[in-house]
């Protein structure tokens, strides 16, 4: 009878421990669940940023390509125009 109650008694300790244990979790799981929320508002803002930037980048690429071309053609048309007047 002593055994079945010294058992009785340290599954009844166990148990304790085991529910302050899921406690402790059920806190670090709240936290972490917190701290990824967080994570999460703070990268999809960064997200935007990088998009709107990459966008301004590809405007300003846009441009500078037109001026390229533009100044290529002009440069071509110059030596051209050179050309075509050392033959004359």
């Amino acid at each position: 009878m002593e055994f079945l109650l010294n058992q009785q008694a340290k599954f009844d300790a166990e148990m304790n421990e085991l529910k302050a244990a899921e406690a402790n979790t059920d806190k670090a799981v709240a936290r972490t669940a917190d701290i990824l929320s967080s994570l999460t508002s703070v990268m999809f803002e960064g997200f935007k940023i990088t998009d709107g930037k990459i966008k301004e980048l590809a405007e300003s690429q846009k441009l500078t390509d037109k001026n390229c071309g533009t100044s290529l053609i002009w440069s071509i048309d110059k030596v051209a125009n050179a050309t075509m007047a050392l033959e004359k």
